[in-house]
């Protein structure tokens, strides 16, 4: 939602270094309670400078269906599944019955 991007390094959480950080480190590092904040510095190819960040902690909810949909011009239907989870079933169940009218028309 700021603009992060993929290919951002992250050099620095709350003005500590990332050289040599562990991902579990870091990752400690940016989770919180939801609603408070943690600033990052992030490298970004092709900027000369340090790009800081101030991002709100949220609770986000991981889907196992993330994306389902028809295939233009076809009668074709796509789920991604991107994750084995207990609410796997339910979601691709949930998907299979949206993509069944739209696929067989």
């Amino acid at each position: 939602k700021l603009g992060l991007r993929a290919g951002d390094l992250i050099v620095k959480i709350e003005g500590e270094s990332t050289y040599k950080m562990s991902t579990a480190d870091a990752s400690k590092m940016m989770r919180g309670k939801a609603g408070t904040t943690v600033i990052i510095s992030i490298k970004r190819e092709g900027m000369p400078d340090v790009l800081e960040f101030e991002i709100e902690r949220a609770q986000i909810s991981l889907n196992s269906v993330n994306y389902s949909g028809k295939v233009p011009g076809t009668n074709i239907g796509y789920i991604r599944l991107s994750r084995f989870a207990q609410t796997s079933r339910t979601e691709l169940d949930d998907a299979l019955r949206k993509l069944n009218p739209i696929c067989s028309e």
